[in-house]
């Protein structure tokens, strides 16, 4: 979600499809997403819970179905063409398999989220076994065990290595194997976006503490299950972010506060606490970490409850 984008499509009202709007969606980490229509919507009306659209797909004669959430208008001009223009900010955009449509639909059973410093926290830099002798080169590599913690009832986080693994090609010149290591909220039904909003802020916080660094997520997607029970309905999501442009040295396990290693037999227990500190504890780190991270200085607009 680090990756900036450009779609052009029409944009209508969950109330009223029939009236559809061409417009341009654009997204830039730091800048957020904007939407730029050819006409508005109704006048009156400056604050939006949802905006549905249909965006072109990079495959021709292919429409991507895209649920922006909780939006407002930022510009609204009255000139040419006769119905004017308007530019509207969306705090989330949502691209998946299908429009989610009213509020109640926002739900989701999993979460996953690649976290920038998070490998390096983790450090399972020991999974690759790398013998480099003169005339060859020999790499193993497994893949580490999936962590789960469960949080409390319904509510498991999951530290979930990834790979991707090397391709063969006709012509090979090159051989990679990418490890990443995400984070999945996971819950036994469904849960509001927002509340899964603040259940990974809270790991966020948990990270920028051990590096005093702020993060923000690389990759976003949440999961609802079909009607067979499989995930098989992926949302990408896109936000706002910080990015720290000062940050951009790769870090080393020696760079962090307090590092995985020190408390990696107790970690379940020290995330437990962690999570269920939150009432209390939160008034006395929020000067901290609204500085760094997102969650605790939202994107614009955006009002925490």
């Amino acid at each position: 979600m680090i990756e900036p984008f450009e779609y052009k499509g029409f944009f209508w009202l969950p109330e009223d499809s029939s009236e559809k709007i061409y417009g341009i969606l654009k997204y830039e980490p730091e800048e957020g997403t904007t939407l730029d229509l050819i006409g508005s919507f109704p006048l009156q009306q400056d604050r939006f819970n949802i905006i549905l659209g249909n965006i072109e797909s990079n495959n021709i004669n292919e429409y991507l179905n895209v649920t922006l959430y909780n939006s407002f208008v930022t510009q609204r001009k009255f000139k040419f063409p006769p119905r004017g223009t308007s530019k509207i900010f969306a705090n989330f955009v949502l691209i998946g398999p299908e429009h989610l449509d009213e509020i109640e639909s926002l739900k989701f059973q999993e979460a996953i989220i690649y976290l920038k410093h998070f490998d390096e926290w983790i450090n399972e830099s020991n999974c690759f076994k790398i013998i480099n002798e003169k005339e060859e080169i020999t790499i193993k590599y497994n893949l580490p065990k999936e962590r789960e913690i469960t949080i409390k009832k319904g509510f498991i986080l999951k530290i979930k290595p990834t790979v991707v693994r090397p391709s063969n090609e006709i012509f090979q010149k090159e051989a990679k194997i990418i490890q990443q290591i995400k984070c999945v909220f996971s819950y036994s039904s469904e849960k509001k976006f927002e509340d899964i909003l603040n259940d990974i802020g809270h790991f966020e916080q948990f990270l920028t503490l051990c590096s005093q660094r702020p993060t923000q997520p690389i990759e976003f997607y949440l999961l609802k299950r079909d009607t067979e029970g499989n995930f098989n309905k992926k949302f990408d999501v896109y936000h706002q972010v910080i990015i720290d442009k000062k940050d951009n040295k790769n870090l080393t396990p020696d760079d962090f506060l307090v590092h995985f290693g020190n408390f990696k037999e107790s970690f379940n227990n020290i995330i437990n606490e962690w999570y269920s500190s939150q009432e209390y504890l939160g008034p006395c780190y929020v000067p901290f970490f609204y500085k760094v991270i997102i969650y605790f200085n939202p994107p614009r607009g955006w009002r925490l409850k």
